[in-house]
Formats: C-alpha cells, structure tokens, sequence
C-alpha cells in the first residue's frame, strides 16, 4: 500500500491515495529532492511559480500541471529563469524534515488547468488506510483460489491489475488497463477485453473495460486499437476480441 525508502538516517514512505495526489511522508534526518529539466517547446514556455500559499506550481508545456504542497516541514526551490527564452532551465526541488525530525508534503496533479492548494489535505495514514482500503474491495470481487496455497498468487495477481487502472483523464472517458507505462505507454483494446474475462466478479468494471476502446469508434465502425489519453490509433486491428470476451 506503500513504498518505504529506509536508510541509517530514517526512513521516507510514498503513498497514492488517489487518482493524482501523491502523499510523502518523512522520519528522522533525511529529506527528498524532486528534480526535472524543462524545456521551451515552440511557444509553450515550461516555468514553475511561487503561489505566495507555501505551495509552489510546476507548468509542463504538454503534460501536467504539479503542485508541490509542503505540510510539515521546509521546502527550497531552485529554479534558474532564462531570461532570453523566457523559461525555467530546471527545478530542483527540496524538501526538508522539521526540527522534530518530521516531514510531510503532497504532489498534486492538475490536468489542462492551474491548480490551487487544498484547505485540508488528509493525513498520511489516512491516506495509507484509504489505499489498503481501495485494494481490499478490488480483491473481494476476484474469486477465491481452490486451493489455499495458491492464495498468495491470487493477491499478486489481483495486485498487478489493480495497479494498472488508469481514471478518466482527457480521451480517455471511463477506466482502462494501461499494463505498459514507460514503452508504448497506452491502453491496449485485447487487453482490456482479457482484463474484462478475468475482472467479471466485478461486473460494473467489466462492462467498462470491454466497452471502453468503442469511445474511440471510427465512423466507419473500426474500433482503435490502442488509446492513451492523448491520442487513440486504428492501426494493427486485432479479431473481435470483444465477441471472445463475452462468449
């Protein structure tokens, strides 16, 4: 439900309580350091402001919007503008434990909008609790293993399909399997019709996976291929996987 980065000076624990927050939490003399290049792309300058709230705003040309929110704690921001090209060269961005030894922030995400500071942000076991929460749901709608030693595979199983649900975002109208995050970065069409077979306990998220890739039907009824939430692709149509699915 969470991920700990433990060392001999303390230990940084990483949670994502939601679609688009990430929560970080921080014991002992240790601090984390956020780093990105940026970039001037046509006229689209990348630059990061001060929101004047204790809250600082990170501007993508194509991407996101990321608002780095300090609750507990300091946070330094170095950010060079190039006053030529009218853009920030980089951030580095630094956060730092309390006197107490104690650290907590969140990275919220902001999709085609500036965002804004929350006037309350849940605490960091909240949020863990949330999390565990989300996944045990999930987890009660794959049906149980005949035999109990292969319980623990169910969970992994469960796991790694749970972890690779994409929200609604952009193009992307309703959830979707995105098993591939780095190359080819996109939500295959028989993937989600295999994920829908495997996923029936749930039958509400079901219908979802297999009715998501018709959201991007041409209108001469190909149905895409792969989608991501910027672009959707008829090229390389696969059998009507669809029609496997619900047989």
């Amino acid at each position: 439900y969470e991920l700990k980065l433990e060392t001999d000076h303390g230990t940084i624990s990483i949670c994502l309580p939601e679609s688009g927050l990430i929560r970080v939490s921080g014991t002992g003399e240790v601090g984390l350091e956020v780093y990105s290049d940026m970039m001037r792309i046509n006229d689209l300058h990348e630059n990061i402001r001060d929101m004047y709230d204790g809250s600082w705003q990170i501007f993508y040309a194509m991407i996101c919007n990321l608002l780095l929110v300090p609750i507990r704690g300091k946070l330094d921001v170095e950010a060079p503008w190039n006053w030529r090209l009218t853009y920030t060269e980089y951030i580095k961005a630094t956060f730092y434990p309390d006197n107490d030894g104690h650290m907590e922030f969140a990275i919220e995400e902001f999709l085609d909008r500036e965002g804004a500071k929350r006037s309350f942000y849940p605490t960091y076991e909240e949020s863990v609790q949330a999390v565990q929460a989300d996944f045990q749901d999930f987890l009660s709608h794959i049906p149980p293993m005949k035999n109990p030693l292969y319980e623990s595979v169910r969970e992994q199983a469960a796991w790694t399909s749970w972890s690779h649900i994409v929200s609604p975002s952009r193009k992307i109208m309703r959830p979707m399997i995105m098993m591939m995050h780095i190359y080819m970065a996109h939500c295959s069409g028989w993937q989600q019709a295999t994920h829908a077979v495997c996923l029936s306990g749930d039958m509400e998220l079901s219908y979802q996976l297999l009715r998501s890739m018709y959201d991007f039907q041409g209108e001469d009824g190909m149905i895409a291929d792969v989608v991501s939430d910027f672009w959707g692709q008829m090229k390389a149509g696969k059998p009507p996987y669809q029609g496997f699915a619900l047989l």
